[in-house]
């Protein structure tokens, strides 16, 4: 094989998003952008994705209040009962995250017959943690979502998207995993931005999807 130059790639344009797509079901009113009679508001915050027949590409929630949203766009057609589909949240202005400390747990299983050498089985994976740092936005979803998680205590489904390659058209690999939120820091100093950082504890598997 002719080596034709490095194929390694640039954190540029990498996102990383919290939470799952939530369906819900509201009523749309033509030239409207008020959603009535939505069937659930929890876990929608200002800034989330939303979709559905009927709302235009890249509508974002404007505001929430008792079982109504309002969105960023006009809907184009009416409906009664329709499915949406909301979020997940970006994170916004991360400037670095790093999946970290994964390995596997072994045990010892030398024994007489063994000879010169130990021997090791592996026994069970801990998937490590993600450190996440950038700008602190307080209207951001993704940091407010990522706030309320370390407020909360929950578990969070999390998603870390890779640029596309040369060779991917549509989207680049990703990595999903959820994780506890378990310790922030903000930085505040005069002569430099603010500052926000995050560790997350990965529960279960890391599960790689292809770009394609």
């Amino acid at each position: 094989m002719t080596y034709s130059g490095s194929q390694a790639q640039s954190g540029r344009g990498s996102t990383l998003a919290i939470g799952a797509t939530l369906s819900i079901t509201g009523t749309l009113t033509l030239n409207s952008a008020s959603v009535t009679a939505v069937s659930s508001t929890a876990g929608i915050v200002e800034g989330m994705p939303i979709s559905g027949a009927g709302i235009p590409a890249a509508t974002t929630i404007a505001s929430v209040g008792t079982n109504t949203l309002t969105l960023s766009a006009e809907a184009t057609a009416a409906g009664a009962g329709e499915t949406l589909s909301v979020g997940p949240a970006t994170i916004g202005e991360i400037k670095t995250s790093n999946i970290g400390n994964a390995q596997w747990g072994t045990a010892d299983v030398t024994n007489f017959e063994s000879g010169a050498d130990q021997e090791f089985i592996n026994t069970i994976r801990n998937n490590g943690e993600v450190s996440v740092a950038g700008n602190r936005v307080s209207s951001d979803p993704g940091q407010t979502l990522v706030e309320a998680a370390f407020s909360s205590g929950a578990i969070q489904a999390f998603t870390l998207t890779l640029p596309k390659t040369p060779s991917q058209t549509t989207s680049g690999d990703s990595y999903a995993f959820n994780a506890l939120v378990v310790s922030r820091d903000i930085d505040v100093d005069v002569t430099k931005e603010i500052s926000w950082s995050v560790k997350l504890k990965v529960s279960g598997p890391v599960t790689l999807t292809k770009g394609s």
